[in-house]
């Protein structure tokens, strides 16, 4: 996907090819989330098939563990997507242009 977005960097403007990036990133971090997220019921299972000592703490440490999954998977987003990011440390678009509006009701 990285070498696709580098041929494309060349039909399309530098901020869109930041955006894509950023997103691409996004994606793969929270792909590799998740995938770090199968691990405790893998594991899980071979605690149950295999006998071993003290198996009821080991599983109850691999679902408490496991529950996190999506407390994680929302720190991951919020920290590789940028605007989500730049909300939660206050930093402001340069970019944005303020337009005052007013509304009436007529009768």
């Amino acid at each position: 996907m990285f070498r696709f977005l580098a041929h494309l960097k060349r039909q399309i403007s530098t901020t869109n090819y930041k955006r894509h990036r950023a997103a691409l990133k996004s994606l793969v971090a929270q792909f590799a989330t998740s995938s770090l997220c199968l691990t405790p019921p893998f594991l899980y299972a071979v605690v149950i098939m295999s006998s071993l000592d003290h198996a009821q703490v080991i599983v109850q440490c691999l679902l408490a563990i496991f529950s996190l999954h999506s407390s994680v998977n929302a720190l991951v987003l919020v920290a590789t997507t940028p605007p989500y990011r730049n909300t939660i440390f206050r930093k402001r678009p340069q970019n944005l242009i303020i337009v005052p509006v007013s509304i009436s009701q007529g009768l």
